[in-house]
């Protein structure tokens, strides 16, 4: 994690989806949503659950949800 918290391209790039995954539960709602849409782009089914259950607990901040498709 950097100073200002998880670097999200970075671990998208990696494809690092263990820590995108921990990033959904970010206290940062941009780094969730970053987090959220990185996975969803890179389309591991790993994410799948946890993408859900951020989705669920609304812990993604709104309409933007819908975004996270290839």
């Amino acid at each position: 994690m950097g100073f200002f918290g998880p670097n999200i391209k970075k671990m998208k790039a990696n494809k690092d989806i263990e820590g995108l995954i921990e990033a959904l539960e970010h206290k940062d709602l941009a780094v969730r949503r970053c987090a959220a849409e990185a996975l969803g782009k890179i389309g591991d089914a790993r994410a799948v659950e946890p993408l859900i259950r951020a989705l669920k607990g609304q812990s993604l901040g709104g309409s933007r949800a819908r975004r996270l498709g290839p």
